[in-house]
C-alpha cells in the first residue's frame, strides 16, 4: 500500500505513469542506491517493459516482485551451501 501511494505521488503529471524523470526523483535513491545516472536509465527501460517511454503501475510492480522473488531465491541458494 506504501509502495502505490509513493508511486502515485511521484507521478506529478497525473496520467497513471512515471517517465523517468519522475521515476528518478521517486526512487531512485531506494532502487538504485549508489547507481549513476546511466545506470538508473538503464534501470528504468529494465522496467519499462513495453518499451513504451514511461512506467506504469503493473509494470513497476512486475519488476517489483521478479525481483524480490530472484533475491529471495538468491539467499535461500546461498543459505543452503
Amino acid at each position: 500500500m506504501q509502495l502505490r501511494t509513493a508511486f502515485l505521488t511521484a507521478d506529478d503529471s497525473g496520467d497513471g505513469e512515471l517517465s523517468l524523470n519522475e521515476f528518478i526523483s521517486a526512487f531512485g535513491k531506494v532502487l538504485g542506491k549508489g547507481l549513476n545516472y546511466k545506470q538508473l536509465n538503464q534501470l528504468f527501460m529494465r522496467i519499462d517493459a513495453d518499451a513504451g517511454g514511461k512506467v506504469d503501475w503493473n509494470e513497476f510492480m512486475n519488476y517489483m516482485l521478479i525481483e524480490n522473488t530472484t533475491l529471495a531465491s538468491m539467499k535461500q541458494e546461498h543459505f543452503e551451501y
